[in-house]
């Protein structure tokens, strides 16, 4: 045989079997709600055909199986089968598709002979229910107002649905639905009614056993002092600290700086409860002063105050910055006075930001004071320096 020939019936075979795999493990369609299932008329005598089909708002999904089956025991498995039915009765058609998907039909089946149509009187009305706002998980009951009518089909707006005249339903989700009532399988005799569906709500039950607890490292201290703080409550997952002077913290162990002295309420809440708390005062003095008597020597000029060390320095200017709202100052001068106390623009900068280490350069850093702003600057550390005292290397601790 050619070659040829032989390639292309791989081919042929190989394609075959990659459809046969993905129709294989392809998942069945959703179940869309808006499927019905069609006929030309509303009612059909006695030995008439019927042909059935499903039509859709939209597009139909795709389809691999159908099985239609009759009150009457009639089945086929075609995309748009005809059965015919032999006796006077309201008959209800079912139609599975895709294995999972059913649909139901109602219409009726008259004898001309003996019956004149147009002596069946149908009076729609209303229909009632028992509650239009109910809880989740409540009965309701639907009542069906009409007379005359033969076949009722209720669709109670999530995907379920009765043939009862006066059915009771239970939602199981909140929501606002749309319950409907069609008689005789005649689309032109369906009424709507809205029911909403509230979710009861679950009181937040206290743990007896958890209180919120925690210690202070000092609760005398001074303004611009680092204060520890350590969470002792048992069994907590979850912790939000508020130091009393507009700062918060979510870390389990946080530490604060307060920067003006005064009376502190420190309040500790656990597991978002909002209910397990505890509160602690602790004391801010002032920062230490320069003594009043100054020995003056020279002449009477006083001797120079001793330096600040680079940190606090650093710590001082970057907080500024961050605090500042004048751009001139934040672009030009700021920098400027920066830059002498740094070996490298591009140097090292580790910044602990709520809990999490983030790496960045100097010049970045100074960016986002400069652009974002708002930054509580609580410690500099100078990790290393150069040979002349410039900072090579820093930590920044914000809060």
């Amino acid at each position: 045989m050619d070659r040829n020939i032989i390639m292309a019936i791989v081919a042929v075979a190989l394609v075959a079997m990659i459809f046969i795999g993905v129709s294989f493990f392809r998942q069945p369609d959703y179940c869309p709600n808006d499927i019905q299932i069609h006929t030309e008329k509303k009612s059909y005598e006695i030995g008439e055909e019927v042909h059935l089909s499903l039509k859709s708002a939209g597009s139909l999904p795709r389809i691999s199986t159908y099985e239609w089956t009759t009150e009457d025991g009639q089945i086929s498995d075609q995309p748009s089968p005809v059965f015919v039915f032999n006796e006077k009765n309201t008959q209800q058609i079912l139609v599975k598709i895709n294995k999972d998907c059913e649909y139901r039909y109602v219409f009726e089946v008259v004898d001309l002979v003996n019956d004149d149509i147009d002596e069946i009187v149908v009076t729609q009305g209303k229909i009632s229910v028992s509650k239009q706002s109910a809880f989740v998980g409540e009965s309701i009951q639907f009542t069906d107002n009409s007379d005359g009518a033969s076949a009722y089909w209720w669709n109670f707006g999530d995907a379920n649905s009765s043939p009862l005249q006066n059915p009771t339903h239970v939602y199981t989700s909140p929501g606002t639905y749309t319950a409907s009532r069609m008689l005789n399988g005649d689309e032109d005799m369906v009424v709507t009614t809205q029911i909403t569906i509230k979710k009861r709500n679950t009181p937040t039950i206290k743990d007896p056993n958890l209180t919120a607890q925690f210690t202070i490292g000092k609760t005398n201290v001074r303004a611009g002092e680092i204060i520890q703080f350590t969470d002792q409550s048992p069994n907590a997952k979850s912790w939000l600290w508020n130091f009393g002077d507009g700062y918060t913290s979510q870390e389990r162990n946080p530490s604060h700086v307060y920067n003006f002295a005064g009376n502190y309420i420190v309040m500790l809440s656990v597991n978002n409860t909002g209910k397990n708390v505890s509160t602690q005062t602790i004391t801010v003095n002032p920062p230490i002063a320069v003594a009043d008597n100054i020995i003056v020597n020279n002449g009477g000029t006083p001797p120079p105050p001793p330096p600040m060390d680079l940190a606090t320095k650093l710590k001082n200017k970057f907080q500024e910055i961050a605090r500042s709202n004048n751009d001139e100052l934040k672009t030009n001068i700021y920098y400027n006075d920066l830059l002498p106390n740094v070996a490298d623009e591009n140097m090292s900068v580790k910044v602990s930001r709520n809990g999490q280490q983030i790496e960045d350069t100097f010049y970045d850093y100074y960016n986002s004071l400069n652009i974002q702003g708002g930054q509580q600057i609580s410690r500099v550390e100078v990790v290393n320096t150069d040979a002349e005292g410039k900072a090579t290397a820093l930590r920044v601790f914000e809060q």
